[in-house]
């Protein structure tokens, strides 16, 4: 194994072992405040796609068997959040915008790049980068779109009364 595999595999194995540190030991009150949530979210969605990202770059192949572990991954975080949060209407949008944040951030700077995409040089074809971007869009925007609805859709039993 090459070094830049051992430390990307190395940090990776420690960004999500310090997520579940945080995890476990949260405090109630810290739990109940949905800006420490949402950056909580945010941050886990942060290091779940750097993760991917690294496996990109360094082995390929994994790449394959990485991507819908992170997918799933992801989505039962979001699930398990978005039940157990206990909050009002507004707490729960909060959470929502925070956690969800960097999927739309990055899909902003994905449409960016697409409107701006110009050939590198006279009579180059951007057709495959756009494509590529595309998919990158399309790959953002549903991972922001989902966040955001399985965090902050409403659920009646959750609702406290304030």
């Amino acid at each position: 194994m090459s070094t830049v595999l051992q430390t990307s595999v190395l940090a990776g194995l420690l960004t999500f072992l310090a997520i579940g540190g945080l995890l476990a030991k949260v405090h109630w009150k810290w739990k109940a405040n949905p800006w420490l949530v949402g950056i909580m979210v945010l941050l886990f969605n942060a290091a779940l796609f750097g993760a991917v990202f690294l496996t990109y770059v360094n082995m390929r192949r994994a790449l394959f068997t990485c991507v819908p572990c992170a997918v799933v991954l992801g989505i039962t975080v979001w699930l398990t959040i978005g039940k157990l949060w206990r909050g009002t209407k507004k707490e729960r949008f909060i959470l929502a915008a925070i956690g969800s944040s960097f999927y739309w951030l990055l899909s902003s700077y994905v449409l960016y790049r697409r409107i701006t995409l110009k050939p590198r040089y006279p009579g180059d074809d951007v057709f495959m980068a756009a494509l590529g971007l595309d998919i990158a869009l399309l790959v953002a925007g549903t991972a922001a779109l989902s966040c955001t609805l399985m965090l902050g859709w409403p659920r009646k039993d959750t609702y406290q009364s304030h």
